[in-house]
């Protein structure tokens, strides 16, 4: 069981590696770069404005610490047909669980550094009696929090036949009980959280062998879970290039039906027909762009340095738009796209449009910040243009270029 393991592993490896590379991209790199810079920069500002210590900052603390223990799960690797094939070696599988298990508590664990770094500034400046030997002893309870999270995670996989399934294997109760440890330890000393998580951690990992024997592992439950869980990573990846294995579903959105009702219809404008509605009724790139756009129209409103404003506008339309271009290849696949007497340049031009159509709205709103903030003056107005002038350029220059090679 556990070659299968190793075996798997290395597959799931290099598809994650694949991936990732067509993910962080030279273009994208460079965004992100300004962008963690951008944010860096308002954190700064933000904790100037912090004078005092107040008596909810703890609760914000391990509230945040508490999120952060919500990403990453046991990753089983499980296929569908592990239910048939790997029945009669059930009993061997504790071992090939146990390995996942420690798998999984890898990304989870420079998740939970990165947080303690990131936090630590602003737990100095709003807890009281917050020091960096707390901040580590912190990021010490969080780890033991995960890895107690995953061993429940790991009996979670079994059912004991006649036995109900414990209380504390609810996910409400597990975070309760971790914000109430986080919470203690941040207000009084982070060591009580040790001991405490180590305590419970200990607690259930005397029950994880005896369990494991006498229960019977949930195929079907593990799977459906593994398969989630890989479905929700492959959605982040489609953000950024195609993935033919995710399966792509539709919503009828009726409340959008007026726009869908506004695209032409005719022969030589088809594709933006196509793409207007795919975009207006998938699952994908409308959900991305909503959230890039009012997530990035708050933002906005609350920077008060114009190049850092100037920077993070521009970069919200090009990050758009850069995640917008893989749908030009959504109806590749279908064989009727082949048939259908329509040329390719003006397959671009509709995508063109789609863009001006997108971006445009993007850039319009996006503005209003901008205005707001700085005024109505010669300098917000020049911002603007240029807000427009890079749309521009990204559709008709970038995006043709792109697109052909």
């Amino acid at each position: 069981m556990l070659e299968l393991w190793r075996k798997r592993l290395r597959q799931h490896q290099a598809q994650q590696f694949k991936y990732l590379r067509l993910v962080f991209n030279d273009h994208f790199v460079i965004a992100v770069i300004f962008l963690i810079g951008a944010l860096a920069l308002g954190y700064a500002n933000v904790l100037k404005l912090i004078q005092q210590s107040y008596w909810w900052g703890p609760l914000v603390i391990a509230g945040i610490y508490t999120f952060v223990l919500s990403i990453g799960h046991l990753a089983t690797l499980f296929e569908s047909a592990d239910s048939t094939f790997l029945l009669p070696k059930e009993s061997d599988l504790f071992h090939y669980l146990v390995a996942a298990r420690k798998y999984s508590l890898l990304v989870p664990t420079l998740v939970l550094i990165l947080t303690g770094v990131a936090v630590f500034p602003f737990a100095m400046v709003i807890a009281p009696n917050f020091s960096l030997t707390s901040g580590i002893t912190a990021v010490i309870a969080l780890w033991i929090l995960k890895d107690l999270q995953l061993w429940l995670e790991f009996l979670n996989c079994y059912a004991v036949p006649g036995k109900k399934t414990a209380w504390y294997m609810e996910k409400g109760y597990f975070y309760l009980i971790s914000f109430i440890v986080l919470g203690v330890g941040v207000y009084v000393t982070p060591i009580i959280s040790v001991i405490a998580a180590l305590i419970l951690n200990l607690l259930i990992r005397r029950n994880v062998t005896n369990e494991a024997l006498e229960g019977q592992l949930k195929f079907q439950e593990v799977i459906v879970q593994e398969t989630g869980r890989q479905f929700r990573i492959l959605k982040i990846y489609n953000l950024f290039t195609d993935i033919p294995s995710l399966q792509r579903s539709a919503k009828r959105r009726k409340y959008l039906d007026w726009l869908v009702n506004r695209l032409p219809k005719n022969h030589k404008q088809s594709y933006l027909y196509l793409f207007g509605r795919g975009f207006l009724r998938g699952t994908e790139y409308l959900g991305f762009y909503m959230r890039f756009l009012v997530i990035g129209t708050l933002i906005l409103f609350f920077i008060k340095q114009l190049w850092l404003a100037v920077i993070l506008y521009l970069l919200l339309l090009y990050l758009s738009g850069f995640q917008l271009l893989p749908f030009y290849d959504q109806y590749d696949s279908i064989v009727f796209t082949k048939l259908y007497p329509v040329a390719v340049q003006d397959k671009l031009k509709s995508f063109q449009q789609l863009l001006w159509l997108v971006l445009g709205l993007q850039w319009l709103i996006t503005s209003i910040p901008l205005l707001v903030t700085f005024g109505l003056t010669v300098m917000s107005g020049l911002m603007v243009l240029v807000g427009l002038i890079f749309t521009g350029a990204f559709i008709l220059g970038y995006t043709q270029m792109r697109l052909k090679n």
